[in-house]
């Protein structure tokens, strides 16, 4: 999955997580040289992989949920630090939870 961030500088990437990897972590790629800037990891190993991936309007934060809905992730962009944690949030990604 790929999302860009509004002001187009980052591109936000799931599922290139090797096998017996953390599944449900982001990498953050320069969107114009495609070169990678970090990995925005979730505080415990997972292996459902995240698919829906949502960047807030200003662009400072970026959300990933898993597949199965039941966690988002919220990380700050410019430092990768890990902001929150949404258990069973009961909406997707981009439908106004980043």
């Amino acid at each position: 999955r790929l999302q860009y961030s509004p002001d187009g500088k980052y591109l936000a990437v799931s599922g290139r997580a090797p096998a017996g990897q953390n599944a449900s972590a982001l990498e953050l790629l320069d969107a114009t040289t495609g070169t990678w800037v970090r990995a925005l990891q979730t505080p415990r190993l997972e292996t459902d992989a995240i698919v829906h991936i949502a960047f807030s309007t200003d662009g400072e934060q970026v959300a990933g949920q898993r597949r199965d809905g039941a966690v988002t992730y919220v990380w700050q962009v410019a430092t990768g630090t890990l902001l929150g944690v949404l258990e069973e949030t009961g909406s997707q990604v981009g439908q106004g939870v980043a």
